[in-house]
Parts: structure tokens; C-alpha cells; sequence
């Protein structure tokens, strides 16, 4: 099954939980929405911004920080985190995802993300990032389905 299958059956999967969540009737009310463009990007915004915080928060850092150049340790592992959930969750271009954080080179997202893709769970520091990553993408795929709802 490539990617593409595969997201279709996860957004057949949730909207089968919102059917039977919220009813039929309020799903396809949501669903003739969708054409609202604005919302969507006001939803967008808003889970940016989550996605910002919590990892800011994990990582126990200054999200202004996080737009800094030349900035080390910590506040790169929270920003290269931030890349990889924005990315994943959001229709973004690597473009658009450095110029939240003030930046122009979109080479440092393609490095977050293949950085991310060869992390490994058997070493000690990599497992600590992951295990704050999982933490923290089950809180922005909770509040995306909530943003979805309620701005659709």
C-alpha cells in the first residue's frame, strides 16, 4: 500500500470516528463546508501555532527563539521538530514552513526531515526526541481533529 492509500483509509478511518462521534447529519453539514477556504487557513494558523508551543514547551525553550539564527542545541532539536510536524500535518512547502521562523533556506527543512527519517529508537538520544515527538503529535492530531470540526 503506497502513501496515498494509506492516508486515504486514515481519513476514511476518521470520518467513520466523526459519523460516529457527532452523527451523520453533522458530518455531512461539516463536509458541504469544506469549500470555506478562509477557515481552513484560520484553522491552519491556529494549529501552527499549537505545534509551536508544544514543542517550545517540551523542549523548554523560548518559541521566539526558535526564529533566531545561529541558535544550538535544544532550540534546533525544537525547531527541526517543529518542521517535521508542520510538514506532516499541513499542506505546506518547505518554503513556507522556514519563513514562519524568519528563515529563506529551505535546505535546513529537507534536513530536519531526512534528519528525522534516520533517527534511531535503540539510541538513547534519539529515543528521548522521539519519545517527546509522539507525545506531542498525539496532542496536535487531537487538536487538528478538533480545529477540523470546528472550523469546517
Amino acid at each position: 500500500m503506497d502513501n496515498l492509500d494509506k492516508e486515504i483509509v486514515l481519513v476514511v478511518k476518521n470520518i467513520a470516528k466523526a459519523v460516529k462521534k457527532h452523527g451523520v447529519k453533522e458530518v455531512i453539514a461539516a463536509l458541504d463546508k469544506l469549500d470555506n477556504q478562509k477557515s481552513f487557513e484560520e484553522s491552519d494558523k491556529k494549529l501552527t501555532l499549537f505545534i509551536i508551543d508544544e514543542v517550545s514547551t517540551k523542549f523548554q525553550v523560548n518559541p521566539k527563539e526558535l526564529s533566531k539564527k545561529n541558535i544550538r542545541g535544544l532550540k534546533v532539536q525544537a525547531r527541526s521538530m517543529c518542521f517535521v510536524l508542520i510538514k506532516k500535518h499541513l499542506d505546506m512547502s518547505h518554503q513556507s514552513i522556514v519563513g514562519l521562523f524568519g528563515g529563506s533556506n529551505h535546505s535546513i527543512v529537507s534536513s530536519a526531515l531526512r534528519e528525522f527519517d534516520n533517527l534511531n529508537y535503540d539510541i538513547k538520544s534519539d529515543r528521548m526526541y522521539l519519545d517527546i515527538y509522539r507525545e506531542v503529535e498525539e496532542k496536535v492530531k487531537k487538536r487538528k481533529d478538533n480545529l477540523w470540526l470546528k472550523h469546517s
